[in-house]
This record gives structure tokens, C-alpha cells and sequence, in this order.
């Protein structure tokens, strides 16, 4: 009985903020106690207390959990007490208020008892503009780097990281925590997390830059040139593109066209025929596709989210809007160096894994016809002789990414573009007329895929 005692006390303690009596409570070793009073030490700045009551602790169960909520909890509540600093109360509010939201449902009064705890422990009334801020002086950033050792995976960890990235104006740190929050949430990544990450983007002087070797860059043609030429040669009547970014691809289209962007960045003017919707292309699908795609995709070219999963996603959506004869485009499928291909950016050149579509393709769905381009700067797939009525990518869709998520390391056959065929290539032109004469005849997958092949 004494224990649970203190044990609701200490989250009374934690949930109003009144850190200095957390640390006078006596814990007695007991492990869920031990976890409200290290979290209460990082909260007053005391590290290396928090540390010293942490290390003999064997997180497992009920007390991994709560170190999750303590953790993450423990930086909404430091970043809003920076904004709060910062004069931005609003924003502080939303913060201290939302470090709650990890337990079970707390009161309005709870809530308002955390905001004004915090506030007073900064000696902050609601400050004037006028007035000169008081200095925040614990180190906040050292939650975030203790929170994520344990609970990188956790999304809420990430959006922590990106918004505190984002306040120290990091933005090449806030840029790679919102693609992280992206690859964690998946189809359920929530508009107003791409809208934070365009802010990043919009903000960004630039990706640190690699070695020379980790920046290298391939292919003996530009990958728009190309794609114009694919636009002369096949003369779509639609055309659908994932990942609109500046407009540069979309704005080859001369035909009615859609692309679809989370967060569009349009720097150069587009055709009138051309039309551009803000979404991700999970959400475009689910909500959008049956209206705005009635018309049968000509050409695609996909060149969104730089992850596997995500461009293996939108190449199913898409073949189920296809014909036979359509063509889908996939942009990044070799990287110029190993570190290109990693997961989470660190280098200014970046393909992601993409390039485990084409062996996903390879092994599940050998009734594609399927060319890789040696294109500059990361490489183009060509794909072709598509079956909209195919389900095998889709019903096993779960699998397949835990398969290949298990793939750590790119093969060096795909960095030195093992079996790609120039971007010059009398073959492209001649895929390609095939294709456009294909339409009138309405040829099945089987015969358009005998006929490239042969």
C-alpha cells in the first residue's frame, strides 16, 4: 500500500510539474519511482542524477513503458518551456499541454495547473513584447538524445526531434527526423507533418555535403532529357506524376496531366493542361483516385518518398488506373554511392532504397517487362506490359517489406548499375514506339511482354 502511495504520488508530481518534489520523494529503489525521479532530475538540468539513479535499472514490462511516456513527455514539456521563453505562449501552452497527452486522461485543471507550474518555475507572467525574455538554461537537447536511444521508432520521438531541430533552426536535422516520422507513420502520415517538413525544406541552406566519393553521380543522360523524350515519342493522353517537388518533370507534359505532391514546391510555370494537388499519395488514393484518375494512366513517373516501401505502394496504386500498354517511370533506382542508399539521409545526394523496387519486381511479378536506364544523376526504371487485375504485390504487400526491410546494404552490382542500358540507347525508342502503336491494338500484358521481349 505505502508503495502505490508513492507511486501516485510521484504522478501527481509529474503531472502538475513540481519537479523539486519529485526529487525529495524516497524511492526506495522501487523501479517505477526510480523512473519519476530521474525524469524529474532532467527537468531541473540534473543529468548526471538522472543518469546515476538510471544505470543500475533493468527496463522491462510496465517500467519500459512508462520510461517511453516519462521520456517523450519530458520533451514536449522542455520545448515548451523554450517557446514559452521565446514569448511564444501560445505555443508553449500547446506544448506543456500535449506532454500530458501520453497519459491516461488528466483533468482541464491538471492541464492548466502544468502550464502555470511551468511558467512560474521560469518566472514568466505573460510577458510583453517589449520585455526581454529570461534565459532557458538546461540542456533539452540531452532528453531528446536519452529518448532516443530507447525509443527511436517512436513517432512521437521523431516529431519531438524535428520540432526541436526546427527551433535551433537545424533544418537539415528537421528535414531527416519528418522523413523519419513519414517512414514510421506510412499511408498514415498526416498532412500537417509534410506541411512542417516543407517549412524545413523551404528554410534549408543545404544538405551537408558528403566526400566526393559518397556525392557521386552517374549516367550518360539527363534524366529530363530523357523523360522528354519518353513525353515526343510515346504521346500520352494522360499523365500522372508522384512527387511533383519544383514542376521541372510535370512541366514536360503536354498532354492533360496531374501530379500529386504533400508539399509542392512550384518554381517554374506549369501548362495550363497540368494540374497539381496537394496530398500524399496514400492519402490521393484512398480519397481522390476513383474521381480524378477515370481517364487510364498513359505514362507515370513516380519520384516521391525516397523509401522502398513507398514507391513499392505507389506503384501498385497506380498499375490499377494502367492499361497494358502504360508506361510507369521510377526515378532514384541506383545510388552513386553505398551511403546514398541509406534509410536516413546523410549525404546531400540521396536515392533512399528505392532500388529494391526493381528486385521486388524481379522476384514477384516476372511477368512485367522491366528496363533500368543508365540515367543521370540516380538511374530510371522503365516498366511495362502492367496488369491492373494482378494482386500479388498487394496481397502480399505486409511481407514483401518485412522482407526487404531486413536488407541492410545495397549490392555493389547496384551502385556500378550491373545489366542497365544506356539512356541513348536505339532500344528506348524503339520500346517505346512499340508501346504507342500497342495502344490501338489493344494487346494483354502477355503479348506486349512477347514482343519486347523477342
Amino acid at each position: 500500500m505505502l508503495i502505490n502511495t508513492k507511486i501516485e504520488q510521484a504522478q501527481l508530481c509529474w503531472q502538475i510539474g513540481d519537479w523539486s518534489s519529485l526529487v525529495d520523494l524516497e524511492h526506495g529503489e522501487q523501479p517505477q519511482l526510480l523512473l519519476y525521479v530521474a525524469a524529474a532530475w532532467y527537468q531541473l538540468g540534473g543529468i548526471e542524477k538522472a543518469n546515476g539513479l538510471l544505470s543500475g535499472i533493468e527496463l522491462k514490462g510496465q517500467e519500459k513503458d512508462l520510461a517511453r511516456k516519462l521520456l517523450i513527455s519530458g520533451v514536449y514539456n522542455v520545448l515548451g518551456k523554450a517557446r514559452a521563453c521565446a514569448n511564444q505562449y501560445q505555443q508553449a501552452e500547446n506544448l506543456c499541454r500535449q506532454s500530458l497527452q501520453l497519459d491516461p486522461p488528466v483533468s482541464e485543471s491538471v492541464l492548466n495547473a502544468r502550464v502555470s507550474e511551468q511558467f512560474a518555475q521560469l518566472g514568466i507572467p505573460r510577458l510583453p513584447d517589449n520585455v526581454k525574455p529570461a534565459v532557458f538554461s538546461p540542456d533539452y537537447g540531452s532528453f531528446l538524445q536519452a529518448a532516443n536511444k530507447l525509443f527511436s521508432q517512436e513517432p512521437a520521438q521523431q516529431i519531438a526531434q524535428a520540432e526541436y531541430h526546427q527551433l535551433k533552426e537545424r533544418f537539415d536535422d528537421a528535414i531527416v527526423n519528418w522523413q523519419n516520422v513519414s517512414g514510421l507513420l506510412g499511408s498514415y502520415t498526416p498532412q500537417q507533418h509534410y506541411d512542417r517538413l516543407k517549412d524545413a525544406y523551404k528554410s534549408v541552406k543545404g544538405f551537408p555535403l558528403g566526400s566526393v566519393e559518397q556525392e557521386t553521380l552517374r549516367g550518360d543522360i539527363d534524366k529530363h532529357k530523357l523523360l522528354s523524350e519518353i513525353h515526343k515519342q510515346l504521346q500520352p493522353q494522360f499523365y500522372f506524376e508522384i512527387g511533383v517537388q519544383t514542376g521541372k518533370s510535370l512541366a514536360l507534359a503536354k498532354c492533360e496531366a496531374l501530379g500529386i505532391d504533400p508539399m509542392p514546391m512550384l518554381n517554374q510555370e506549369l501548362p495550363q493542361t497540368a494540374k497539381v494537388i496537394t496530398a500524399s499519395s496514400d492519402a490521393f488514393f484512398m480519397k481522390q483516385a476513383d474521381v480524378l484518375l477515370s481517364k487510364s494512366i498513359d505514362l507515370c513517373f513516380i519520384d516521391g518518398m525516397h523509401l522502398f516501401e513507398y514507391a513499392l505502394r505507389d506503384f501498385i496504386n497506380v498499375e490499377k488506373y494502367a492499361k497494358p500498354h502504360s508506361l510507369i517511370v521510377i526515378d532514384d533506382i541506383f545510388p552513386g554511392h553505398p551511403d546514398q542508399a541509406n534509410r536516413q539521409r546523410c549525404t546531400r545526394a540521396w536515392t533512399g532504397d528505392v532500388w529494391k523496387v526493381k528486385a521486388i519486381l524481379e522476384k514477384y511479378r516476372p511477368d512485367l517487362f522491366i528496363v533500368a536506364i543508365d540515367a543521370y544523376p540516380t538511374g530510371l526504371l522503365l516498366i511495362t506490359a502492367l496488369n491492373p487485375e494482378d494482386t500479388i504485390l498487394d496481397a502480399n504487400y505486409h511481407s514483401i517489406v518485412d522482407e526487404y526491410m531486413a536488407i541492410d546494404f545495397v549490392p555493389n552490382k547496384i551502385v556500378e548499375r550491373d545489366k542497365s542500358i544506356s539512356g541513348k540507347s536505339e532500344l528506348i525508342k524503339t520500346i517505346l514506339s512499340f508501346l504507342h502503336e500497342s495502344k490501338s491494338k489493344r494487346l494483354n500484358p502477355e503479348e506486349i511482354r512477347k514482343n519486347l521481349v523477342d
